[in-house]
């Protein structure tokens, strides 16, 4: 656990016109682990990127939904 993660979730608030505006909030920041899978390339729309899946391992903390995000570094 030698990487420093920022765990993030959605807020909805009001812009200055009245508008509704998503911000994302900071629920905390935790040491975890990054393991890394064998990147490869791919076309999509007839353009070609590249993917890097991660698995991120932290310790346990209550209240992380699906909807939240993860900021690494």
């Amino acid at each position: 656990m030698r990487h420093r993660v920022t765990l993030q979730q959605r807020v909805s608030g009001q812009d200055d016109a009245g508008g509704v505006r998503d911000n994302w909030e900071n629920v905390a920041t935790r040491w975890a682990s990054v393991d890394r899978a064998a990147g490869r390339e791919v076309w999509e729309s007839a353009q070609r990127s590249g993917r890097v899946p991660a698995v991120f391992r932290l310790r346990y903390l209550a209240g992380v939904t699906p909807g939240m995000r993860l900021l690494v570094d």
